[in-house]
């Protein structure tokens, strides 16, 4: 289950100030804050849906490995209430753990609309890439070897037996 050791609950620290950074400061200082996850709202619009079974993959992910990737959110209006741009599916996750308190990045520095590209333009990019086959076999191989674990979150084990045995049109 979630540990509830993180930071008490708050709504955000604002010790950083947004307007330090400009549109071409293409490296930006950010702050890692914890929000309840009370406050977190999903986007009115998803345009991208997890496929079946992928919570329940990230899930699992969270319970062996920890809450590792925080959520991407901009403040809605009057500053109590947060927006997910992106992490819908860790905040699913989150929630189902019980979960208290999540790691964030407030992207208040970008206008709405800039915002809602860079929501199009993380679920698109999410996407692509291919699998080197044999990179991904040496490396799931290596990890079970040394581990003497076949289960890799994100992965079913008929997955796993393709890739560890070359079966390339069966590799996700």
């Amino acid at each position: 289950m979630a540990s509830t050791t993180q930071p008490s609950e708050l709504s955000i620290s604002k010790t950083y100030n947004h307007q330090t950074h400009g549109q071409n400061d293409l490296f930006r200082h950010f702050a890692l804050v914890w929000l309840a996850v009370n406050v977190i709202d999903a986007a009115p619009r998803r345009v991208r849906r997890a496929l079946k079974g992928q919570e329940e993959a990230l899930l699992k992910a969270v319970e062996r490995y920890g809450f590792r990737i925080p959520i991407l959110v901009k403040s809605k209006p009057g500053g109590e209430r947060y927006e997910v741009i992106d992490g819908h599916t860790r905040l699913a996750a989150a929630k189902r753990l019980v979960a208290k308190t999540v790691p964030c990045i407030v992207v208040d520095d970008l206008s709405d609309v800039e915002t809602r590209r860079l929501a199009l333009s993380l679920n698109r990019l999410q996407e692509a890439g291919d699998w080197d086959p044999e990179a991904l076999r040496l490396e799931v191989n290596e990890i079970i070897e040394i581990s003497n674990d076949i289960r890799i979150p994100g992965f079913e084990l008929p997955e796993i037996e393709a890739i560890r045995f070359g079966r390339e049109n069966n590799i996700p």
